[in-house]
């Protein structure tokens, strides 16, 4: 297969969302967590990650390129963390990882007025229009966080300026209830 048969495929294809994080950034993870290493080790190794993720989308010739979503907690987390007034509740609903054991993840609720306390995803892409060589850089919202409790926010672009513009929006508030 040819270099541009394989950069042209005859079909769309785009990766919004996780991809699976190396051993190596979850072990940088695990690290931090205990205080073996400090935050800056922990930013380094997710830089290098999301650096050879990037390569990786740009070898296949994937349109759009994005960070893996590598330095979140999970996929809500990024949302979540910027905006002020959310709160964590026991969750409703668990997992069973490969070894069998339940798991939960806190359930994030608006508990106040929701307020956006810093940019959302802003950094993530900025630091994507650093080293994404081909394709359009993209760091998204998840459509489900940016719609919690009837809060409605729209996903974020792979614009850099319009990431800017909806970071700017400092208050967000539930649209009127129509009868």
């Amino acid at each position: 297969m040819s270099a541009q048969a394989k950069k042209s495929p005859p079909f769309r294809a785009e990766h919004i969302g996780s991809f699976v994080r190396p051993e190596s950034l979850l072990n940088a993870a695990r690290a931090r967590k205990t205080g073996t290493i400090a935050d800056e080790a922990l930013r380094q190794a997710a830089d290098q990650a999301i650096t050879d993720i990037v390569r990786f989308q740009e070898s296949v010739g994937m349109p759009s390129v994005t960070d893996g979503e590598f330095r979140r907690r999970s996929w809500s987390a990024g949302f979540i963390d910027a905006v002020d007034g959310f709160g964590l509740r026991e969750a409703t609903l668990g997992f069973r990882d490969e070894q069998g054991t339940r798991g939960a993840l806190p359930s994030p609720y608006a508990r106040a007025r929701l307020h956006r306390a810093r940019g959302i995803a802003v950094d993530e892409l900025r630091f994507l229009h650093g080293v994404v060589t081909t394709g359009v850089p993209v760091a998204c919202v998840a459509r489900r966080a940016a719609a919690v409790d009837g809060l409605q926010v729209e996903t974020m672009t792979s614009s850099l300026s319009a990431a800017s513009s909806f970071a700017a929006s400092s208050t967000f508030s539930r649209p009127p209830i129509s009868t």
